[in-house]
């Protein structure tokens, strides 16, 4: 299918400014449906983004890529569609059995998303003890195997290639039985 802006043609380069974090993003577009939605894939990202062909978050590059676009494997920094959920402005994703990670250097923004978000996840917010919450860093990973949707994170220390500061709070006292 085509779409009504000439250079939105399947294997454009692209970049993407994301709405939230107002990253810059490279990559591809995929496909195009309905005449004016672009199925684009991020470079280093292995979900497909949706938008309009007429996007002011989509701007347009000279260069065209490979199709059909490659699956990543290794490192990557994390955005927000790749994570549970965003509250406040923070990504966050549960890890482990109930820990969260909140992809923010404000620990005031990482309380208020976590005090935000534990009550979907069946938590009180008012039994953490915040002392907990700790500042780390972490890298992200995407396993080899391309059908794999899934992440990985580790530990890591500033520096370390595509490392990502972040908030830690482990999994909060169980509500109590009713």
């Amino acid at each position: 299918m085509t779409s009504n802006v000439p250079q939105a043609v399947s294997g454009r380069r692209i970049t993407y400014t994301h709405p939230i974090t107002a990253q810059v993003l490279p990559g591809t577009i995929a496909l195009i449906e309905e005449g004016n939605l672009l199925r684009c894939r991020l470079d280093t990202h292995r979900l497909t983004l949706t938008v309009t062909d007429t996007s002011d978050k989509v701007t347009y590059l000279e260069e065209t890529g490979t199709l059909p676009v490659p699956v990543p494997a290794g490192r990557f920094q994390p955005i927000p569609e790749e994570m549970n959920a965003v509250r406040g402005n923070v990504p966050l994703a549960v890890v482990g059995a109930n820990d969260l990670i909140l992809l923010t250097t404000d620990p005031d923004a990482a309380v208020a998303a976590a005090t935000a978000y534990l009550p979907d996840m069946g938590f009180n917010p008012d039994t953490v003890d915040w002392s907990t919450l700790e500042a780390r860093w972490a890298v992200f990973e995407w396993p080899e195997d391309p059908a794999s949707l899934a992440w990985t994170h580790a530990w890591a220390v500033e520096g370390d290639d595509q490392a990502v500061p972040l908030f830690y709070l482990p999994e909060p006292p169980a509500p109590p039985v009713a």
